[in-house]
């Protein structure tokens, strides 16, 4: 969750004002043009490459149509709220390229626009020749993203594994992702702009945010869904050359006998293989076989959330979700993690959030 005060967090669950100013920008230099919002919304979603979309509609100006041209200039929104103290606390929702633009010649009309955040500038910066890596598969990912786009680095923390000698053709960004699925990463630009690279995330810590349904709660609606399909319990990694020169295939599984994937269970043993060029050690490979474990166990578990504003929340955050009472028992809370959030631009105070959990039923945290 981008850092946000504690008076920040306790105002989005006692009541605040707040507008939606952005900014444009054109390399280092701020353009000096009117940019009233009407509409849109920022959704974030989880995984490696472009992590946030903007829409964005703004009222007609003139000589905005030129000045937002999609070539080179980036839309950098910012939620801003004015606390009961009446001091303000600024949380940035990203900063993005413009990517299209449309003018509407009707009354009321104005300009719709859409743009991706930094990450765009990977996908399109393909290699104009083949390219090598090797080493360091974390230090070479790195490497291919800040040639396409000179972000700063706001953190690196992953496995240091060193990778085999590897072509790439064309696709730079197909690459980093590959890298990184080696040791069991995700790549992705943050709301500043600057690249993070981090394990994959799981249920496990402190929740960041209760979704929760109490007298100061924010929990307007939940859907819940379980599902087997696609869920697996077992990955075994497989190397991509059979000849022994490499590791033997490695298997992770759910050996908790508490979880309801357990392989010993009656959910019974469900398979995923997963092969890679550069995963060439047992190490790599016990990597990359937990990572995908993480996510291939949880899909079976999934919230589709509506709730009060909380712009601060981002895709891999744990939130605790609590429900209405059961039976008058008391509130069942699962922890989950943030798969897909949405922040509008408008006046509407609700956002929607789609989760997942490790578990099919949930990560239950117990009676509250």
């Amino acid at each position: 969750m981008y850092p946000v005060s504690a008076k920040f967090l306790a105002a989005l669950r006692s009541g605040y004002q707040r507008k939606i100013v952005v900014s444009a920008w054109r390399g280092a230099t701020r353009l000096d043009v009117p940019l009233e919002v009407t509409g849109g919304a920022v959704t974030y979603t989880a995984g490696t490459g472009i992590r946030a979309k903007l829409d964005l509609e703004l009222a007609s100006a003139r000589g905005l149509w030129d000045a937002l041209a999609p070539a080179g200039v980036q839309l950098r929104p910012a939620w801003v709220m004015r606390l009961p103290d009446r001091s303000t606390e600024q949380v940035p929702l990203g900063r993005f390229d413009i990517d299209e633009q449309s003018l509407r010649y009707a009354p009321g009309g104005g300009i719709s626009l859409t743009a991706p955040d930094g990450w765009v500038r990977v996908q399109r910066a393909r290699f104009t020749r083949p390219t090598t890596t090797r080493g360091s598969a974390l230090d070479e990912a790195v490497r291919l993203v800040r040639e396409a786009t000179a972000v700063g680095v706001a953190s690196v923390d992953g496995p240091d594994a060193v990778t085999r000698a590897q072509v790439w053709e064309e696709d730079r960004d197909d690459a980093v992702a590959k890298l990184l699925a080696s040791v069991g990463c995700e790549g992705f630009l943050d709301r500043d702009g600057r690249l993070v690279v981090r394990e994959v995330p799981t249920t496990k810590g402190t929740p960041a945010w209760s979704v929760d349904h109490s007298l100061t709660g924010v929990l307007v609606e939940a859907d819940r869904q379980r599902s087997r399909q696609r869920t697996y319990n077992s990955v075994t990694v497989r190397p991509s050359q059979l000849d022994g020169s490499v590791f033997s295939p490695l298997t992770v599984e759910d050996t908790d006998p508490t979880s309801p994937t357990y392989v010993g269970g009656p959910f019974g043993r469900v398979t995923r293989y997963y092969s890679s060029p550069l995963v060439t050690t047992t190490t790599q490979a016990t990597s990359a076989a937990t990572a995908l474990l993480r996510r291939v166990k949880g899909l079976a578990a999934q919230v589709n959330l509506t709730a009060a504003m909380n712009p601060a929340l981002d895709p891999g955050d744990v939130i605790s979700v609590v429900y209405p009472p059961r039976d008058r028992t008391g509130l069942t809370s699962e922890r989950h993690l943030v798969e897909e959030v949405t922040v509008p631009l408008t006046g509407d105070p609700v956002q929607t959030i789609r989760t997942r959990s490790t578990r099919p039923e949930g990560d239950t945290e117990g009676e509250v």
